[in-house]
């Protein structure tokens, strides 16, 4: 039997057919409204800087319709508590037309996630999909101090198991770096490739490439401005692994960023493991690592090391309650310990 979250993923994160009729369109085709939401408790703790309290995650509604025969659409937009608005605010997360070319390759236009490596892709906004409480260091999403280009507004050629190794590719042309969906302030594009393996029905293998050439006065992470034009290269790779009792995820992405004769190397990766003790039941652990070089012309410099043992239950495959203890070492600062409890859903 396929495990829930498993099901869950494979449902919810395909762009190219909608999960379930709701409402006709005319010409025959259906549109899907599916959301996800979560609720977190923090407990706070030595050195975490803050209190112990209660935190809504975001409100996650995720559309998906067919328009035609090989046409298809999906948009995520995701309301959340913005502090600096001190309101509520509506952030459009992907949206994406996708055109099937043949039962293997697809055109998709729009607003989507950048096909950097495994977990980018594989875990979206809605946190009942994810295995744990926080995306990684790096894959944490822009307006959350990510330093990663997560979203790209463009257009990708992507290809699904081809072939008896059942390789797949995307190739993602689209605005570069510090951009708004709506226009590129760049005089050139940025370009991602991807390229990955489901060697086994367990084990999938894939590397990535990004590079972007970005004009001096491009927005940092830091909502700073780059003094210079910047060269940035992400290269990486990953390898993952689930099966009915094991789960395993082991991805590095480096960073190099050149500028005004300032070149860098930021080395970036995580390990998470975990096993199914029953059918509901399943205890992991992450090593993260968050390496951002100093005098980097672009990211703030940045040291942090965490490690988390965490146990998910989950009731059905849209109710999933998780619980994590975390140690989180930051260069120069006390290490910090806290937990963190999650009840996420999917409805």
């Amino acid at each position: 039997m396929m495990r829930p979250l498993a099901a869950a993923l494979a449902a919810l994160t395909l762009i190219a057919a909608p999960l379930s009729a709701q409402h006709d369109m005319p010409g025959g085709g259906s549109t899907v409204i599916r959301g996800f939401t979560d609720v977190n408790y923090l407990s706070g703790g030595r050195n975490t800087g803050y209190n112990p309290g209660f935190a809504l995650g975001q409100f996650d509604l995720y559309i998906s319709s067919q328009l035609a025969d090989r046409i298809n659409f999906a948009s995520e937009s995701v309301f959340e508590y913005d502090a600096a608005a001190g309101e509520f605010v509506i952030d459009v997360e992907r949206v994406i037309v996708s055109y099937s070319l043949s039962e293997h390759l697809r055109l998709s236009g729009g607003k989507m996630h950048t096909p950097i490596g495994y977990w980018n892709n594989a875990y979206h906004h809605g946190q009942a999909i994810s295995p744990t409480i926080d995306r990684p260091m790096l894959f944490r999403f822009e307006d959350d101090g990510g330093a990663l280009p997560v979203h790209t507004t463009g257009v990708q050629l992507s290809g699904r198991d081809m072939g008896s190794a059942h390789l797949g590719f995307d190739v993602l042309v689209g605005n570069g770096l510090g951009n708004r969906p709506t226009n590129d302030t760049n005089s050139a594009p940025s370009v991602t490739a991807a390229l990955h393996s489901q060697l086994t029905p367990s084990l999938r293998v894939g590397v990535s490439a990004y590079t972007h050439h970005a004009v001096a006065g491009t927005p940092t992470p830091q909502s700073t401005l780059l003094a210079a034009p910047m060269t940035q290269v992400i290269t990486g790779g990953f390898a993952s692994y689930f099966s009915e009792a094991l789960e395993g995820i082991a991805e590095k992405q480096q960073v190099a960023n050149r500028s005004a004769g300032i070149s860098t190397t930021s080395p970036n990766w995580f390990v998470y493991g975990s096993v199914r003790v029953s059918p509901r039941l399943v205890p992991y652990a992450v090593h993260d690592e968050l390496r951002l070089a100093d005098n980097d012309p672009y990211f703030a410099a940045a040291q942090v090391r965490r490690e988390v043992l965490g146990l998910r239950f989950e009731q059905t495959a849209t109710v999933v309650l998780k619980a994590e203890l975390r140690s989180t070492d930051r260069r120069g600062l006390p290490r910090a310990t806290d937990a963190g409890l999650q009840l996420a859903v999917a409805f």
